[in-house]
């Protein structure tokens, strides 16, 4: 069976390794003969979209037309295609907290059969309320844990010349209060901890990492900072976006505490709230996980997997004499390492089997 994979396949130094790891993971792994078709252009004008029995939309690609989003935007005339295409249509969805509506409408349009979600499942039936009762939802994970088995063996902790090592960026208000946590967990550990502490820590633009050196700065650490990802708000018609950048037009020093209520009304009445990429990739490196409090999809044990730290930083103290135990923290590391990664559930090879099976699956309804 032939599967068309409709993406932007990123280059490898300026994007998260993560969006590049899931692409290749079609090609890789599945039982399929995958064709991916990479392109900001649309695609091909010769291909013939009735040669293949599944197109999947990934999620590197977008419906939106929004200025952040343009350069990967989906043309109108290859949304009409899709639409006349009768194979098994799917699509893998991010960023699922911005115009909602307008998403729906678009799938509907396109007529997806299977759209994959972030969202834990009982989220997204409420996110994507509008779509057709044909469209069947299904939730999968924002990304997994990387192969690194043809990496340098990893150092032990005694070895690692970072303590604490983490980046982020400070995200748009509209996120909501969740958005604000990637940012805020760096601000409050630079503001308190103790000098004696070799830390790696910034929320600046030009300092972030991508593809291997990434994973090699992880590799040098003995702990990183985490929280987990997605959005506080669930924007359904693009006005809660479009009113916070309108306020912060006219208050551009404006933090979320100075918002106006009726435009913050709407913060944790709908989440989504899940595990980060960037969680398996610190387990694979064998590098101890400090996060804030949070469900992370259920897969991890706090004090078992990963050590907690409150948002407020109340039990900071009490942290970072666990930080100074180098054994105990490399315990940490070691556990995860042998519950989340090694047993394979949660790598891209588990991913793409069980897409395979669900592919065979719907194409067996159709």
């Amino acid at each position: 069976m032939k599967l068309l994979l409709y993406c932007d396949l990123p280059p490898n130094k300026k994007n998260a390794q993560t969006i590049i790891d899931h692409i290749s993971s079609f090609e890789k792994y599945s039982q399929f003969e995958i064709q991916t078709v990479s392109s900001r252009l649309g695609l091909p004008y010769d291909l013939n979209l009735s040669s293949f029995d599944v197109i999947v939309v990934h999620y590197s690609i977008t419906l939106l037309t929004t200025s952040f989003y343009l350069e990967s935007y989906i043309p109108l005339k290859d949304q009409r295609k899709l639409r006349k295409y009768t194979g098994l249509k799917v699509m893998f969805i991010q960023d699922e907290y911005r115009r909602v509506n307008h998403i729906c409408d678009r799938i509907n349009y396109l007529k997806i059969d299977v759209l994959f979600s972030c969202a834990p499942i009982e989220i997204a039936r409420k996110i994507y309320k509008r779509l057709s009762p044909n469209t069947k939802i299904l939730e999968t994970l924002t990304g997994y844990a990387p192969d690194i088995t043809d990496a340098p063996p990893l150092k032990p902790h005694k070895s690692r010349k970072i303590d604490v090592f983490y980046r982020a960026r400070k995200l748009p208000l509209w996120l909501g209060t969740l958005g604000l946590d990637k940012y805020q967990i760096a601000e409050k550990f630079l503001i308190n901890y103790p000098r004696r502490l070799h830390v790696d820590i910034s929320t600046f633009e030009e300092d972030r990492i991508y593809g291997e050196d990434w994973l090699q700065r992880l590799c040098n650490s003995r702990t990183t900072l985490g929280t987990e990802s997605g959005a506080s708000f669930i924007d359904f018609s693009g006005d809660i976006e479009r009113d916070i950048a309108i306020f912060k037009s006219y208050n551009p020093e404006a933090t979320f505490d100075d918002l106006p209520k009726h435009l913050t009304s709407l913060d944790k009445k709908l989440c989504i709230q899940v595990i980060s990429p960037r969680i398996f990739e610190a387990i694979a490196c064998r590098t101890t996980l400090v996060l804030f409090p949070g469900d992370y999809s259920g897969i991890l044990i706090k004090d078992r997997h990963y050590l907690e730290l409150k948002k407020d930083f109340s039990n900071f103290d009490y942290l970072l004499e666990i930080l100074n135990d180098k054994t105990a923290i490399e315990t940490i590391a070691t556990t995860a390492y042998k519950e989340i990664i090694e047993p394979g559930q949660y790598s891209y090879k588990a991913f793409i089997k069980h897409f395979d099976s669900m592919i065979k699956n719907e194409l067996a309804k159709k």
